[in-house]
């Protein structure tokens, strides 16, 4: 009997798991996050270690007995980020393991084929993808400076932006003038603004995104108008990924795509994946991923090809992305929030480029796109994962 553990690693906590060949959850643990870009990478290693030894008690199991590891971290950004991560994973006791960002375990948790796009909105927001030929690469990620908006934390500054901006007749009449203070503990926004200001406030919680999803449900066009423009933001992202996901050649990766510490096995079942991070502490771990062998034209058909170019166009996305593509939504705001306004904010930026995806929100967390990937790089696809016990709801 195999058993694999997956690994979920983000900025607030940790979460690994253990399951065997039948896809049963025999065990999970949780911990602090282990984010490095945030606690540095020595907490982290000790959130991570913390997680996987309690999985591996719960399992029954010895770090021996994991025939396999992927880890999914968050900060597994670029080959810098892996050349401080790699080192530390390599000093844990298993013998096979991978470690990819976090994003590729949002997809792999949609995407049968583990291919297509990925939008990531919690905390923070980010975009990936994975096409046929296994180029990995990421949009966004970094923060506002680096071209990113609409992760929790920039809800929350903009609903109280929007509290104060409507208060001072800069915006429509809005509940948020009644709401934001009410939830911060003041009577009304003047007395918030200027304590605030007499206190240098500059960040607010994040649970104020709770005030802007209520206020939506009471049809605040203040409230609404924000999260009209996380969809588009976040339809951008999406659309970048899959344009140059199909560009030839892919002129950026993301961090896991662009430095190689291993050689690459396949297997009948699987094609390679291109370039991955692997460590192993006797050998290193076949890195196979499924992949689709054939697709059909990428852009949809009420776009059509005019000319000869976008008939050339068509058959390079073809075989470049599937069609439909998986697009798959990950992170509290696109799995529980699931507002319309958002999610046909990035249904339309898709559509008026054309592209033609099938839309995914899994009911799973990411950790179980770390199991399927422990699977995959064994070269065997892996059944539906069972977590009677609820150990990883």
């Amino acid at each position: 009997m195999r058993y694999f553990l997956g690994v979920d690693g983000g900025g607030s906590k940790t979460t690994a798991a253990v399951i065997n060949e039948q896809g049963q959850v025999l065990g999970a643990g949780r911990s602090g996050g282990s984010n490095h870009q945030i606690c540095g990478m020595e907490a982290a290693l000790v959130n991570i270690h913390g997680a996987i030894n309690s999985a591996l008690v719960r399992a029954g199991l010895q770090p021996s007995d994991i025939h396999h590891a992927v880890f999914g971290l968050a900060g597994a950004d670029r080959p810098y980020d892996m050349s401080i991560i790699l080192p530390a994973i390599e000093t844990l006791p298993l013998s096979s393991w991978r470690v990819v960002g976090d994003t590729m375990i949002g997809l792999r948790s949609g995407s049968p084929s583990n291919t297509g796009v990925v939008l990531i909105c919690g905390s923070g927001t980010s975009a990936a993808g994975r096409n046929l030929q296994g180029d990995e690469l990421m949009t966004g990620g970094f923060g506002y400076l680096y071209g990113d908006w609409g992760g929790g934390f920039d809800l929350a500054r903009e609903t109280f932006r929007m509290a104060v901006r409507s208060w001072e007749h800069r915006e429509p009449p809005s509940v948020l003038t009644r709401m934001v203070p009410e939830f911060l503990g003041y009577q009304d926004v003047e007395t918030m603004y200027n304590d605030c200001l007499d206190h240098v406030r500059d960040d607010v919680p994040f649970d104020l995104t709770l005030v802007l999803h209520d206020a939506a449900k009471m049809g605040d066009p203040v409230a609404l108008s924000v999260l009209s423009r996380l969809g588009h933001e976040l339809g951008l992202a999406a659309h970048s990924v899959a344009t140059r996901l199909t560009e030839r050649p892919i002129r950026a990766k993301s961090g896991a795509g662009t430095s190689s510490q291993t050689s690459s096995q396949t297997s009948s079942q699987t094609s390679p994946q291109t370039s991955p991070h692997v460590g192993a502490a006797s050998s290193h771990a076949q890195t196979a991923l499924s992949s689709q062998t054939s697709a059909s034209p990428q852009m949809s058909s009420e776009v059509g090809a005019a000319s000869s170019h976008e008939s050339m166009d068509a058959a390079v996305h073809s075989s470049m992305l599937p069609s439909p593509f998986d697009l798959v939504l990950i992170g509290s705001v696109l799995q529980k929030g699931r507002h319309p306004l958002v999610i046909g904010g990035i249904e339309d930026v898709l559509k008026s480029h054309g592209w033609n995806y099938s839309l995914q929100i899994p009911d799973v967390p990411p950790v179980h796109g770390a199991l399927l990937l422990a699977c995959d790089d064994a070269g065997f696809r892996a059944p539906q994962i069972v977590d009677s016990e609820g150990y990883i709801v």
